[in-house]
């Protein structure tokens, strides 16, 4: 079944941010449009594998069905791998003509099947300091939905950037941004679309957790990694539980 759920629209700006394997194939902005403002809706991407086959690109067409087939599957199902194994073949086949154009960012690391999502390419895993560099150069190049960062020494100069407005899910583990680097994160007005936030090992304390918990601009997020941390605080244990629920807590410092 299409992971299609109900969420609030995405804002999308203009010029579209799509891969360079898109723009070389004219027509399919509409699409691509349409995907962005709605990437949950796997019909659209459905849609677009149609239109690829349609246009001569029947290898691209088939990667997205097999991704969607393969990321409806439960994690025990054994068909999973096979679809797996399909993918990777694909895009190992086509890598070269998919990836051409992207620009090349210091510090990125290397694009794998990994890094796309239902067909497309969403996911990116940066260095901190590339981000606050050279971002700017990916992300117009990439709909990036889905952010991995190590080496992130300047939390405030980090979530003070407009781009992480686009993100969906960020993946902070393990960079020890401390309570002043979640207090930065809480404060940041850039953070209101994530569903996901992975903060395992951030040594983040007390004051840090309390803030999270209080932070008007986590309202979308459902689900949050606060493994080995340092709250200690019963309390602020309970506000972060009551807020959400499955916020995984456990400790091992």
């Amino acid at each position: 079944m299409p992971r299609t759920r109900l969420r609030k629209r995405r804002e999308v700006n203009w010029p579209l941010a799509c891969e360079p394997y898109f723009r070389r194939l004219r027509g399919s902005e509409g699409l691509l449009q349409a995907i962005a403002e709605e990437p949950w809706d796997d019909g659209l991407r459905l849609i677009l594998a149609d239109w690829l086959e349609d246009h001569g690109q029947p290898a691209r067409a088939k990667f997205i069905r097999l991704q969607i087939k393969r990321q409806a599957l439960p994690d025990w199902h054994p068909q999973k791998l096979v679809l797996e194994k399909q993918e990777e073949c694909l895009f190992g086949e086509n890598r070269e003509e998919w990836l051409a154009g992207l620009p090349e960012v210091e510090g990125t690391y290397r694009i794998c099947v990994y890094r796309f999502s239902a067909g497309l390419l969403e996911r990116l895993s940066l260095c901190a300091e590339m981000v606050l560099r050279q971002a700017e150069a990916l992300f117009s190049a990439v709909d990036v939905r889905h952010l991995q960062v190590d080496g992130l020494s300047d939390p405030a100069a980090f979530f003070a950037l407009p781009l992480l407005a686009r993100l969906s899910s960020l993946n902070l583990y393990p960079n020890k941004i401390g309570d002043e680097g979640a207090r930065a994160l809480a404060g940041s007005p850039y953070l209101a679309a994530l569903f996901s936030l992975n903060l395992c090992e951030n040594e983040i304390g007390d004051e840090g957790a309390r803030a999270l918990a209080g932070s008007p601009h986590l309202a979308a997020l459902s689900s949050l990694d606060l493994f080995n941390n340092r709250i200690e605080d019963e309390t602020v244990k309970q506000v972060l539980r009551a807020r959400w629920p499955a916020v995984d807590l456990d400790e091992e410092y």
